[in-house]
Order: structure tokens, then sequence, then C-alpha cells
């Protein structure tokens, strides 16, 4: 009797495990994956910590977006098998048209980065840059993403979204604020 009881225990909780899983892996449904060749991305302008740094932007269609980003570089013309670690930080687009004696009509903030200000990486796998996001922060909006391999030669970049909610990249501030446009009430 007691055998079944400790079976029956086991088995309930191993169900109800599994069954979390499976609700975890589909809280992402959507995901969009592109390649691109660095010389056609956004070299960025904004004096990041970052030195030779590129810029893209996401477009986050909801509120209470939950994402994993990955960003792995892969260059060109090299003998190693190994891609360099790829840093990152996202900033939020913050809208301050109506401040008084604004210059530029929005502006960026630091939400994030992948890295320690010992620029030890956050991630655990060390080649890709892969954090999750669970916080109050991440809302529809657009966000900038600034990201650097520290490399001076070509290199193709992989960047890979998946989330709960459809999330759009975009390789200028001015196709987001399009969008940004588009999705205003």
């Amino acid at each position: 009797m007691k055998t079944n009881y400790f079976l029956s225990l086991f088995l309930t909780t191993l169900i109800l495990f599994s069954c979390a899983d499976t609700q975890k892996k589909d809280a992402y449904s959507s995901s969009n994956t592109v390649k691109i060749e660095n010389n056609d991305l956004l070299k960025s302008q904004n004096g990041s910590i970052l030195q030779n740094s590129y810029e893209f932007y996401i477009y986050i269609n909801d509120n209470n977006a939950e994402f994993i980003l990955d960003i792995e570089c892969r260059v060109h013309n090299t003998d190693s098998l190994r891609s360099p670690e790829t840093y990152f930080l996202i900033e939020k687009y913050i809208n301050t048209a109506s401040f008084k004696d604004r210059q530029n009509s929005y502006i960026f903030s630091e939400i994030y980065r992948n890295f320690m200000p010992d620029w030890s990486l956050k991630s655990n796998n060390g080649i890709n840059s892969e954090e999750k996001f669970f916080t109050n922060e991440i809302t529809k909006g657009i966000y900038r993403v600034i990201f650097t391999c520290f490399t001076k030669n070509n290199f193709t970049a992989e960047i890979s979204l998946k989330s709960n909610t459809k999330i759009d990249i975009f390789y200028s501030l001015e196709k987001a604020e399009e969008k940004l446009k588009q999705s205003a009430p």
C-alpha cells in the first residue's frame, strides 16, 4: 500500500513538471532570426562604451513581453573555429517631444547589458549572448540594441529573438518610428 502511495506521488509530480515545462516552451510562440553582414548594419554613433559597435532596433508589439535575445558574430577570413564573444546593451526609446527646451524629440535609456563592469559575460555559454527578460521595463515600444564582438574584420551577425509576442527588427530608427506611428491609437 505504501509503495502505491509513493508511486502515485512520484507520477503526479512527474506529470506536473512535464506540464510546466510544456507551458514554458509554448510561452515563446514567436521567433525571428536574421543574418546580416556588418557592412549592412548601422555603425553606432552614440558614444557607447562598446567600441567598434553596431546597432539595430526592435519594436515590441505588446506590454509584458518576455523574450530571449541571442547575437552571434561569425568572423570572415579566419581560421578560428570559435566565434568571438558578443557584448550588447539594450536601450529603451523615450519620447521627450513634450518636454521644454529639448533639442531632440527622444532619448535612449539603458535598461540592460549582458556583461559586468569587469567585461565578463553574464551568459553561461560564453559564445552566445543569451539573456531572458522578465521585467516590467519591457513594454510596447522601440528599443535600440548596440552590440560588438570587438573585431575589425568583416563578420556576419546572426540575430535571434524568441518571444511571447511579435517583435520586429529594424536597421534604422526611422523605420522603427514609422512602426510606432502606425500602431499609435
